[in-house]
């Protein structure tokens, strides 16, 4: 079984050019180090550049230049595509939904059609389980949903599938669209982020309560995906969910949190769920202690029935991973 970090071979990506947008994000960075490991040639754009060992860095501060893209895509057997603008709690829906549209849908459509024109063979195109919903009720998401997008950003994602798909209906250039839950793993920012030094600081815990189950994905497993994605011909014009292979409770979240810090797991306690709410209510943070209590489940089986790869890093280990990074 792979550890968290550990890319499984990929022969069909040895000594080929596979192109990472937004390569400078959590999940790119995991991205083009699976890319390397697995021999292929890693081609990172980004606003910033990587600074990653053995990959082709370009920085770039948007993606309307169609001839530095169609340049910069010749000779890809894949692009991925992961530049977006990510969900941030309590801001403006109204200020931001301009923003979104630019970053999350004309961008994705820029790229496609710079794929179309350099004769990329396949789109991976990085979408977002909020776009089946925000939350289950004893059944779990799967592709055969209809789309309930509920917030700006997750909207803006399934607008940018939908953009994708009518533009490479047709022709020599195909696409993968994936949709993950919340990512994980080693140097994983927000919520992920604060719950570890949470759990690694304060003398008692108090999410033992939380035992509603929620799917999340290790950064790993989404990055093996993603590079199954890349040429795997089953996947043509699909849409798939891409998941951990388990669902854990916050409450588990945190008493594995706690054992990666090398603290005791009996520091999660529970204190009812009412009062944390109305307690977060005060600290406006009632938000996130909503996503956080609320069940949301997804099967990810489709994947491995169409590729027969499943994922290696289980959530005991790759959580105990996130408390052995610096805090």
């Amino acid at each position: 079984m792979n550890t968290p970090h550990t890319a499984p071979t990929t022969p069909a990506l040895a000594g080929r050019r596979v192109v990472v947008t937004g390569a400078s994000g959590f999940v790119g960075r995991v991205v083009l180090d699976h890319l390397v490991r697995a021999g292929a040639q890693a081609v990172a754009l980004s606003r910033q550049g990587t600074q990653r060992t053995g990959v082709e860095d370009h920085r770039l501060a948007h993606y309307r230049d169609q001839p530095r893209l169609q340049g910069l895509f010749k000779d890809a057997v894949a692009v991925v595509h992961l530049a977006a603008r990510a969900h941030q709690l309590q801001e403006d829906a109204a200020a931001s939904a301009a923003a979104y549209e630019e970053a999350n849908v004309q961008t994705a459509l820029q790229v496609a059609q710079a794929c179309q024109a350099a004769g990329v063979p396949r789109l991976v195109l990085m979408s977002s389980i909020g776009v089946n919903g925000n939350r289950t009720t004893g059944r779990p998401y799967t592709e055969q949903d209809v789309p309930a997008p509920l917030e700006d950003y997750a909207r803006s994602k399934w607008r940018a599938e939908q953009a994708v798909a009518e533009r490479l209906a047709s022709g020599a250039t195909d696409y993968v669209t994936l949709r993950p839950p919340l990512v994980y793993g080693p140097g994983a920012p927000g919520n992920f982020a604060r719950l570890s030094r949470l759990v690694a600081r304060a003398p008692l815990v108090p999410l033992g309560g939380f035992t509603r189950r929620r799917t999340f994905v290790a950064v790993d497993n989404l990055a093996d995906a993603t590079l199954i994605a890349c040429t795997h011909p089953a996947l043509s014009r699909r849409t798939l969910l891409v998941a951990d292979a388990e669902s854990v409770t916050v409450a588990e979240l945190a008493r594995a949190l706690a054992i990666g810090h090398g603290r005791s797991p009996g520091r999660v306690v529970n204190v009812p769920l009412p009062l944390i709410s109305a307690l977060a209510r005060l600290a406006g943070k009632a938000e996130l202690v909503d996503k956080l209590a609320c069940e949301l489940q997804v099967d990810a089986r489709e994947f491995t029935r169409l590729t027969g790869w499943a994922p290696q890093v289980s959530p005991r280990l790759g959580l105990q991973a996130i408390a052995q990074t610096p805090t």
